[in-house]
């Protein structure tokens, strides 16, 4: 009964079959790839066969990247997620790459395909392919799976530090604003926000997105370095207490060493800054360990010695800058550069010595990474802070010539302090700098024998006696702080350059030189080709000694004629020290000093309207407007009439259209009487420098020629036998000046042509606000003060004008010499005077020293080139006649004494007050009848002292006139600057 029947067995069997059958079929369509279990498996093996592996090649090439991170720079803003670096782990991101293409290509369905696609933009962005990881992470995106917030993030990342700052705001607001929550993704792109406005410079939002990314949840190392950040832009704020906050936060992010360490060093200097340097000094010494970079002991040192400095005492900063480096751990590259810029700072602005400053700029800018300009490139520009050393190579080349124009100036002064001294005291001085010489020279020649192995000689044995400690050479204790051959001191190498220069002069670097140059002729020059080495090296014998012990003193002016010279170029080595200090070091304080001096010391050298603009420039840039606007006024009044004064207007907002000619003649009328007034109270050199300036003020007025023909006279009287030379010195410059006036190659007035003045001080180059240059001397080259050739003047001679002796066409008398002079030179009637005859007296007085002919012609005196210009100048008046008429007279008599043989030296003539000691030349006696120029009586009215000159010229006067007299004088001459003379000419001083 238990049993199946047959039939019922195979029933039961059939089913059985069938199940199983059922069962398969379904076991096998679960398993595809579309079906739970068969993305189950796709999953399982998509991971384990290459995204796994894909994972481990860049964990490998990440692990790379970090390792390469150094120092952190504090001068530049921080990155908060560092770009990569080029070349490192490149193979490691390959493989990446390529496993992760790998699991799009085979696993497209897999669950690993949005982290395959972050993988290969990831790898990509460390190998700097930006353009293909943008690609991968838009695409990532796009899939709108669970990675999309750091797919967002990798974007914004990558395009900030490609530069695509647009795109990057674009994408950052898509995914800040989306309302998706991304978790710490978002915080991140807080902070890529953040280093987005850093980059585009806006600080205030960038602070307020790094402080909103810090307050959600970083990652260690993120959050450090974007609390660093924070620091450096509340530093560029100008909030150092806030930048403290941020630094000190950095220390709770558990950051790496160096990130930490740059952080406890900006929060010390910071709090040493506002707070007490006493104390951060203490907690600087808490950060100095063995394992130091050199980098980081020469960040210690920097902010130790801004610590000192900021103690007032630049002393203590000075050796801790100068030992980190010249210690065994001194700093290299970049660190060595801000170590010499920092110690560039203190000589510049604590010691005001700007040639060592510029000593250390130029070392500083030679390491620092640096553009064409001398500062960091224009891409790196916006990436440093305000206080980082971006500029050394402009401040070297700018203080360089600052120095040059500083040690020409102290030379100067040296010089004419030298030229002052008595002689027993000058003797004095001149022996003890031989004395000194040759102490340093018998010095040089001991450490040379103490060093045998620069010679070749011998070492000491073991049993000589060494030198005591303190008997040590020089070269020997200064080498074990400066280095061999000081090569660690940037102002002995300089100083060893310029020695080598001048001893050697251009020196080719090529072998037998010496033969070469004996070839050439030049042996006598330098060493000879058969002397050896220990011949041609300097010995300390009594060759070396006689020509240590010369000393020369040719430059000093022992002379008035040469002390006056040397101060007119003094004055314009000062003008433009003040306008260098202004315009290129930045120091209008200092500039205002040396404007002064110049105003103080040579107020009638024609530098002197433009230090008065200068000095006014000066006290706008400090804020002082009224004292700005006190000078400009100032220069107004004493320089009406020159383009300075005009452009001195405009700053002041005055109309410069033309004055009312009334008025002008009424100012020049005043001035004249004052000038008078000086001549009668006796204060003749005032008399001759007001007549002078009335002179030049007003060219255009009646009262020009009156004043010229007066300074004639005051000079002729008094000023050319002032001992002191001043008044001589000043009359001859001036007389010069007239007489190279209308000398060839006119070059324009920079002047005139400048730009208004600006209020803050910039530096130059073809700076339109720059007065022009002093046309008073030359200073091409401000080390040598001598300037151009002095005019040599023999008292003893009379020039000969030629073998002929025949006297020239206007030598001739014209009868318009004695026509009626009743008529005073200001158009009403005055009393005759016998001034010119007393003049044409006193010259030939003094052509009785000496009749003997000359080989060479005599400098013309100044005298005649004061008449020669007032005849030309102003031929329609009766000063000019007067003038031609004494030059005629003149003329005639040193013509006629040209044959005359003979010395007259002993014939005893008498040596008045009035003789000319200067050219020799004879003025004879002219009619007495003659009115002597006076200036127009006290009771004399305005209205007739305002009466013009005659108009109405004799006929020989006319004819005197040579064409190039009678062209239009009227323009005011151009300035060159070729050489002091030239200068001179082209502004007459005033």
């Amino acid at each position: 009964m238990g049993r199946f029947s047959p039939r019922g067995r195979t029933q039961v069997r059939t089913v059985c079959g069938l199940l199983f059958l059922l069962v398969g079929a379904g076991l096998l369509m679960s398993c595809g790839r579309g079906s739970f279990i068969g993305r189950q498996y796709d999953d399982l093996t998509a991971y384990y066969n290459t995204f796994h592996n894909a994972t481990q090649a860049f964990e490998a090439g990440l692990e790379s990247v970090n390792e390469s991170g150094g120092d952190i720079d504090r001068t530049r803003y921080l990155s908060v997620f560092p770009p990569p670096q080029g070349g490192a782990g490149q193979s490691s991101f390959e493989e990446a790459i390529q496993k992760s293409a790998a699991v799009l290509r085979e696993h497209p369905n897999s669950e690993w395909v949005d982290d395959a696609l972050l993988l290969i933009g990831r790898s990509r962005y460390y190998q700097q392919n930006y353009v293909g990881a943008v690609q991968k992470f838009r695409e990532a995106i796009a899939l709108d799976a669970e990675r999309e917030g750091e797919a967002r993030f990798r974007l914004a990342q990558t395009l900030v530090v490609a530069g695509r700052y647009r795109e990057a705001a674009e994408a950052l607001r898509m995914g800040l604003d989306s309302g998706e929550e991304y978790g710490s993704w978002t915080a991140r792109m807080r902070a890529v926000q953040g280093e987005l406005f850093v980059r585009q410079e806006n600080w205030e939002v960038a602070e307020q997105a790094l402080a909103q990314g810090l307050n959600d949840n970083l990652p260690d190392e993120t959050g450090a370095r974007a609390a660093f950040l924070l620091g450096q832009v509340r530093e560029t704020l100008d909030d150092p207490e806030g930048a403290r906050t941020a630094y000190r936060r950095v220390s709770g992010y558990d950051p790496p060493y160096p990130l930490a360490f740059a952080a406890k060093l900006a929060a010390i200097e910071l709090g040493g800054e506002t707070g007490t340097p006493g104390r951060a000094l203490e907690r600087l010494a808490e950060l100095e360990r063995d394992d130091n970079t050199r980098e980081m002991r020469a960040e210690i040192a920097r902010v130790r010695a801004r610590l000192h400095r900021a103690q007032g005492r630049p002393d203590r900063a000075r050796q801790v800058l100068t030992a980190v480096l010249r210690g065994d751990q001194a700093p290299r590259g970049s660190g060595k550069g801000k170590t010499h810029y920092e110690l560039a700072t203190l000589y510049r602005d604590a010691y005001e010595d700007f040639t060592r400053a510029a000593a250390h700029f130029d070392t500083a800018s030679a390491t620092l990474s640096s553009g064409p300009d001398g500062g960091t490139g224009a891409e790196e520009a916006a990436q440093v802070l305000p206080r980082a050393p971006s500029d050394a190579r402009a401040q070297a080349n700018r203080f360089r010539k600052l120095a040059d124009r500083s040690q020409a100036v102290a030379r100067m002064d040296s010089l004419l302090r030298l030229g002052r001294m008595a002689p027993a005291e000058f003797r004095a001085v001149v022996e003890k700098i031989r004395q000194r010489r040759l102490e340093e020279q018998e010095a040089r020649a001991q450490r040379t024998r103490r060093q045998p192995q620069f010679r070749g000689g011998r070492r000491p044995a073991a049993g000589d006696a060494s030198p005591a400690p303190s008997e040590q050479p020089a070269v020997q204790t200064q080498g074990a702080d400066a280095g061999f051959l000081f090569h660690r001191d940037p102002t002995l190498v300089q100083q060893g350059r310029r020695q080598f220069e001048q001893t050697w002069g251009d020196r080719p670097l090529m072998d037998d030189w010496r033969r070469a140059e004996a070839i050439r002729g030049r042996s006598d020059a330098r060493p000879r080709a058969d002397q050896t080495e220990d011949q041609a090296r300097p010995q300390s014998s009594a060759g070396a000694s006689t020509t240590a012990s010369v000393v020369d003193v040719s430059a000093v002016p022992r002379d008035s004629i040469s002390r006056a010279e040397m101060k007119d170029q003094r004055a314009v080595a000062q003008y433009e020290l003040a306008n260098a200090l202004f315009r290129a070091a930045g120091r209008p304080d200092s500039a205002q000093t040396w404007f002064r001096r110049v105003l103080d010391e040579t107020p009638d050298h024609p530098v002197a309207p433009q230090a008065l603009y200068g000095l006014a420039q000066a006290h706008r840039a400090q804020g002082d407007t009224a004292a700005g606007d006190d000078a400009y006024r100032r220069l107004i009044d004493e320089h009406p009439d020159t383009p300075i004064a005009k452009r001195a207007r405009e700053q002041l907002g005055l109309a410069t259209t033309d004055e009312d000619p009334e008025r002008t003649v009424s100012r020049a009328d005043s001035a004249y009487a004052r000038a008078y007034e000086a001549w009668r109270s006796g204060r003749h050199d005032a008399a001759l420098r007001a007549f002078l300036r009335v002179a030049d003020a007003y060219r255009e007025t009646s009262v020009a020629p009156r004043a010229l023909l007066a300074a004639g006279v005051v000079y002729h009287r008094t000023a050319r036998h002032d001992s002191s030379g001043q008044g001589r010195a000043r009359f001859t410059r001036y007389a010069d000046s007239l007489a190279q006036a209308e000398a060839p190659d006119p070059r324009p007035d920079p002047t005139g042509s400048s730009s208004p003045d600006a209020t803050a001080p910039t530096p130059p180059s073809s700076d339109a606000a720059t007065p022009a240059r002093p046309a008073s001397a030359d200073t091409t080259d401000a080390s040598a003060p001598e300037g151009p050739p002095r005019r040599m003047i023999d008292s003893t001679a009379v020039a000969n004008q030629g073998a002929s002796g025949t006297p020239s066409d206007s030598a001739v008398a014209s009868p318009s010499v004695v026509r009626d002079t009743a008529t005073g030179p200001s158009g009403r009637s005055e009393p005759p005077d016998t001034t010119t005859s007393a003049v044409a007296r006193e010259t030939a007085r003094s052509d009785s020293t000496s009749a003997a002919p000359q080989s060479r012609r005599e400098p013309a005196d100044p005298f005649e080139i004061l008449l020669s210009h007032l005849a030309a100048r102003y031929p329609e008046t009766a000063e000019a006649e007067r003038a031609q008429a004494l030059l005629d007279q003149l003329r005639e008599r040193r013509t006629g004494q040209g044959g005359t043989t003979g010395d007259s030296t002993g014939a005893g003539a008498p040596d008045g007050p009035g003789a000319n000691r200067e050219s020799g030349t004879v003025a004879p006696e002219v009619d007495t009848t003659k009115d002597r120029p006076r200036p127009p009586d006290e009771e004399a009215g305005p209205a007739a002292r305002r009466r013009p000159a005659p108009t109405t010229p004799s006929q020989s006067g006319r004819e005197r006139a040579t064409p190039s007299q009678r062209r239009d004088s009227s323009a005011t001459p151009t300035r060159s600057a070729s050489s002091l003379q030239a200068n001179a000419s082209r502004r007459p001083p005033t």
